[in-house]
């Protein structure tokens, strides 16, 4: 008798509780969705600065080998009794593979770009399900709570 009265009565404070619960756990939900949305931008941002700065500097090194080939095929022509014609076929194809190569490391950066892009939202959306579950599963545990009196009296 009494103990199922109490039930009954302490349930009725539970509705205030549970509300505060769901409120509570949807701001903890918010927040766990900004901060991962903000690891997920300092990554990609990450990504990006690393892809400027190696193509950056891989335009740097390639303007300098192909300022080198030019050089170094102007230096033979003066110095040599060689046709000019195979010094220019040389460094025709000397600046051929600088340039391929340059196009290949280009390519590189911006596939180590993507790919890190890729895997941070992929990250970004396992942890957004993931905290989607949490919140829903504590919905869930809060409306178990008895709210009424009759549930309280008979929960």
């Amino acid at each position: 008798g009494a103990s199922m009265l109490m039930g009954g009565f302490s349930a009725m404070g539970n509705k205030s509780d549970v509300r505060a619960g769901k409120a509570a756990a949807y701001d903890i939900y918010q927040e766990q969705l900004g901060l991962y949305g903000e690891e997920r931008d300092l990554t990609t941002s990450k990504a990006e600065t690393q892809y400027t700065t190696g193509v950056k500097d891989l335009s740097t090194v390639t303007g300098t080998t192909l300022q080198d080939i030019e050089t170094t095929g102007d230096f033979s022509k003066s110095k040599t009794g060689l046709v000019t014609s195979t010094i220019d076929q040389k460094v025709k194809e000397q600046t051929t593979t600088a340039w391929n190569k340059y196009k290949t490391d280009q390519q590189k950066h911006m596939d180590i770009k993507t790919y890190t892009e890729a895997e941070a939202n992929l990250q970004f959306d396992t942890q957004k399900v993931t905290a989607e579950d949490r919140y829903q599963n504590t919905l869930t545990q809060l409306d178990a709570q008895p709210k009424t009196f009759l549930e309280g009296l008979f929960g």
